[in-house]
């Protein structure tokens, strides 16, 4: 988890945080979807993790502090475009 020490990676932890959070909630509608998640919400889902991630990428850029997590899976999170959980 070190890797996630700098400024991006601050961000990046903190909006996963937030997804952990939320994840109670989002079980409801997107229990096994793969979600963009940013700024506390679910900004979009699909049923692949690439489909997500390259998603994510497209409309927010590689700076962006998105998470890519699937929901109901606490196995692996891709968070951001360059860190995994």
């Amino acid at each position: 988890m070190k890797r996630a020490a700098n400024g991006h990676g601050k961000r990046v932890l903190r909006e996963y945080r937030r997804f952990e959070a939320a994840l109670p909630k989002l079980l409801r509608r997107y229990r096994d979807r793969w979600v963009v998640f940013l700024d506390g919400e679910v900004k979009a889902d699909y049923a692949e993790e690439y489909e997500a991630y390259l998603a994510g990428v497209k409309k927010f850029g590689n700076e962006s502090p998105f998470v890519v997590a699937q929901v109901g899976r606490p196995v692996t999170a891709t968070i951001g475009p360059a860190l995994r959980l």
